[in-house]
């Protein structure tokens, strides 16, 4: 998914628990109306490696769900513009964070065993694509299609959906 908007594979995904947790919430920031991956949240060595995982677990959790940043001061102690996310998340991992309660109620864990998405011939044509570049060729002629649209595109989608009976089945 992320390859409709740049050239992403299992190597080179937006972030990692190696990354600060200052540099995870910018690229969040940046990542406006998108997917971010946040990858790897492994099993710890050390005690000081899981506290450090799971505090960027923690403000992952928080940020996203609040759809808040973490407030900070300049050295003249006027306050900086936070940098709240404003897309959305998938964070890989091997282990449950510890990060309490809360944590865990702003996330969806999802167990995946290797027989949950075989490696398939679709799989396969669907990676090769994206390592192509078609996926973010496709993005960016939607995008030149959309542009011209954009100052009647409100209007035309409100008359298309205004006369919807209100008691369609879900």
């Amino acid at each position: 998914m992320l390859s409709f908007f740049g050239e992403f594979s299992a190597s080179t995904l937006p972030c990692s628990f190696k990354d600060t947790a200052n540099a995870i919430e910018k690229k969040g920031y940046i990542l406006k109306d998108t997917l971010n991956v946040v990858d790897d949240y492994h099993p710890a060595m050390t005690s000081k490696e899981r506290q450090t995982m799971n505090t960027i677990m923690q403000a992952l959790s928080r940020g996203y769900g609040d759809r808040k940043g973490r407030d900070r001061m300049n050295s003249d102690i006027s306050l900086r513009e936070s940098s709240a996310p404003r897309g959305n998340v998938i964070i890989t991992g091997e282990d449950i964070p510890d990060i309490g309660q809360s944590g865990i109620a702003r996330n969806f864990i999802i167990e995946l065993t290797p027989d949950d998405d075989p490696l398939s011939e679709y799989l396969s044509r669907s990676q090769q694509y994206a390592q192509d570049g078609y996926y973010k060729q496709f993005m960016r002629e939607y995008i030149s299609w959309l542009i011209p649209q954009t100052e009647q595109l409100p209007q035309k989608l409100k008359s298309r959906f205004l006369y919807l009976p209100m008691n369609l089945p879900i």
